[in-house]
Order: C-alpha cells, then sequence, then structure tokens
C-alpha cells in the first residue's frame, strides 16, 4: 500500500469514527492531532524497519551465509516490529481515552461486528 493509499484509508477511517461514534468537535480536533503525531511516529518507524528489511537482505544474498550476522539482523528487525505495535497499541489506548462512556460502547460493537476482539483499544475499531 502507497502513501495516498494509506491516507485515503485514514480519511475514511476518520470518517467513519466521526460519523458513527458522532465526535464532538472537541474531539474531532484532539482525533486529528493524535493521528499527524502517530503519522509521522509511523513514518519514522517504517523507515526503520525499511532499513532493517535492507540489512537483512544483503546478508541473505552475501556469498557466504554468516549466521550470527544475520541473527544479529534478524532480532533488530523483530525490534522494530515490536516497536510498531506498540505504537499503534499506545494510539487505540489514546483513542479511546478521548470518548465517552457511551462512545466507548459503540466502539466495541463495531469491533466486535468487524470481528476485532473486545474493548477496541486492543482489537481496533
Amino acid at each position: 500500500m502507497n502513501s495516498e493509499q494509506h491516507e485515503g484509508r485514514m480519511a475514511r477511517h476518520m470518517e467513519m469514527m466521526v460519523t458513527v461514534l458522532d465526535l464532538s468537535d472537541e474531539q474531532k480536533v484532539q482525533l486529528e492531532t493524535l493521528m499527524t503525531q502517530q503519522r509521522q511516529d509511523k513514518q519514522q518507524l517504517r523507515e526503520k524497519m525499511r532499513a532493517s528489511r535492507d540489512a537483512l537482505r544483503e546478508v541473505e544474498a552475501a556469498e557466504t551465509f554468516n549466521e550470527a550476522d544475520f541473527l544479529a539482523k534478524a532480532i533488530k528487525q523483530a525490534e522494530v516490529k515490536t516497536e510498531m505495535m506498540a505504537e499503534r497499541a499506545k494510539m487505540k489506548q489514546q483513542i479511546y481515552a478521548l470518548l465517552t462512556p457511551e462512545q466507548q460502547e459503540k466502539a466495541d460493537k463495531l469491533s466486535e461486528m468487524r470481528g476485532h476482539r473486545g474493548k477496541g483499544r486492543h482489537g481496533g475499531f
């Protein structure tokens, strides 16, 4: 997915949240601020992941396989992936905190309908 497609997807997700959860103007502003910050943070992590993937591919393509080097680079890639997962979970938690109890209920129901695990902060909404 390229950045334009990602931006479009995020915009549709935002529209859906605003409509379905009936967000107030203040909540919209807070959500937009969170999403802008998240985009910036995510871009840095994507760049780290790309560099990590490239480094791993170099080791794989080498004439002689260096297992220690491969393992070190694979661990680095797993660390970046873990960072990305933590950022995603943090973002969901922050969004959930912006919602009223009624909106949280709606978000939970929406998550269940979309096949995600309970409480929006764990499975997305």
